[in-house]
């Protein structure tokens, strides 16, 4: 079984990505039926000013999930919608945020393993995916809100795996990407958004493929 988490700050728009990019393509491959999707909220809808979580609790919120798929002996695709500005989350680290205390406080492992794990692919789905590729963004992050010391340590050794060609989507490029992927070590898949959809789709879809038991 697959599992597929999507963090956004709005459903419709996580429903979008899913129902135009996501599904299309899994049932093209034959792995749609084998797939479990949720979409994690990093708002506080009960809140009156619709205020973000704290990242602890959206890592929570996403771990708890993650367990009721029943995906454990799987593969899962963690997709993080993570503008740097966000218009509702606090600042540019807050989905870093959630990215760490998912790894540290609900799978008790490094940032490091957690991104090197075969099972687990991450991806960060921005508008302004150029910065991310600095390796000095995390440590350059002003008044994150936690403590991003030990990611910003690691931000320079892992690999972001980005689209080379956003102006066609190749066959040959996504499994030369798909083969980058399997390289052990720590890695993140960065995607634009409003651009690489189709790339970042038929990337998921090839990993999985390639990947299924």
């Amino acid at each position: 079984m697959i599992g597929i988490i999507h963090f956004e700050d709005y459903e419709n728009a996580a429903e979008t990505f899913r129902e135009k990019w996501l599904d299309p393509k899994l049932a093209d491959r034959g792995l749609l039926s084998i797939t479990r999707y949720k979409w994690q909220d990093y708002l506080d809808e009960a809140s009156a000013a619709c205020e973000a979580l704290d990242p602890s609790e959206v890592a929570r919120q996403a771990y708890l999930k993650w367990i009721n798929l029943e995906v454990q002996s799987g593969k899962t695709v963690w997709i993080l919608d993570l503008d740097e500005t966000g218009s509702n989350t606090p600042d540019r680290s807050y989905g870093l945020c959630v990215l760490d205390a998912l790894a540290r406080n609900e799978f008790h492992q490094s940032t490091n393993e957690f991104l090197s794990k075969d099972s687990f692919l991450v991806v960060v789905l921005t508008l302004y995916p150029g910065r991310f590729l600095e390796t000095s963004f995390v440590k350059m992050l002003p008044d994150p809100c936690c403590d991003l010391s030990l990611l910003s340590s690691l931000w320079p050794s892992i690999r972001k795996i980005k689209n080379e060609n956003p102006n066609k989507v190749e066959l040959s490029a996504i499994k030369a990407t798909t083969f980058q992927i399997g390289i052990p070590g720590p890695r993140i898949i960065l995607a634009k958004s409003r651009q690489d959809e189709a790339w970042l789709v038929s990337l998921i879809a090839d990993w999985l493929e390639y990947l299924v038991d």
